[in-house]
């Protein structure tokens, strides 16, 4: 979590269920080191015992800092999609040179690189769905079929634009869908500036389309993609 020095901290909860499915967030002992009024990293542990001994352990971690110092009140979202991939490391490293945050909407498209989801969450990036299979004849065909495909990456996870031109086949599909993931409890996020790094391997380019698509806007949400190396 982070929080801007000196603004309220409100823990987002926890529940807890021991193997037989029953809940016993009841039993869940809370220790908390977080101070709001001086910068710095600190937890939360969350830490239970079930009914027959077995116990576990979970930590929260706040970062306090004075935030991020906008330009006019403009702020700039980094986004990466579809990766994990063989460049995703590469990329995680320039990102800690520079001290960016950025989130990446990740897929199991390349599974052989899944794991590099956990280090994505630990270098403090955030970590957003977008599909498991990236197919978008399947995933657009219907409700269920996105929910079962975005239900695969979700699982994937846990263990380590809403009117987007590849739905148009299937017209109001993005409605319907933006819905159920509001009821589900989702949050639902889209881009507005796009890189086109998807249509050039120019670096120059990809950066100018970026430049260009923020000029004008408050709040930017750029696409990005984690499997091209421009």
């Amino acid at each position: 979590v982070f929080l801007k020095l000196n603004n309220e901290f409100v823990d987002d909860g926890y529940t807890a269920f021991d193997s037989c499915g029953v809940d016993i967030t009841d039993k869940v002992k809370v220790k908390s080191n977080v101070n709001i009024n001086k910068e710095g990293i600190y937890e939360i542990s969350y830490y239970v015992i079930d009914d027959y001994g077995f116990e576990t352990k979970a930590i929260r971690k706040v970062k306090v800092n004075k935030g991020i110092k906008s330009n006019n009140g403009k702020v700039i979202y980094l986004t990466f999609d579809d990766g994990p991939s063989i460049y995703t490391e590469k990329l995680l490293n320039i990102l800690d040179d520079y001290g960016v945050k950025v989130t990446f909407f990740v897929t199991t498209q390349f599974s052989n690189y899944s794991y590099l989801i956990k280090k994505e969450y630990e270098n403090g990036h955030s970590i957003g769905l977008h599909t498991a299979s990236h197919n978008f004849k399947y995933i657009y065909s219907s409700v269920d079929a996105y929910f079962n495909d975005i239900n695969k990456v979700s699982d994937v996870v846990f263990k380590g634009g809403s009117s987007n031109t590849v739905s148009n086949f299937n017209k109001g599909i993005m409605t319907k869908l933006v819905k159920e993931l509001s009821d589900k409890g989702y949050k639902y996020f889209d881009w507005n500036v796009d890189s086109n790094d998807t249509s050039t391997t120019n670096t120059d380019t990809i950066i100018n389309n970026v430049i260009n698509g923020i000029k004008n806007k408050q709040v930017s949400v750029v696409l990005q993609h984690d499997i091209k190396p421009a």
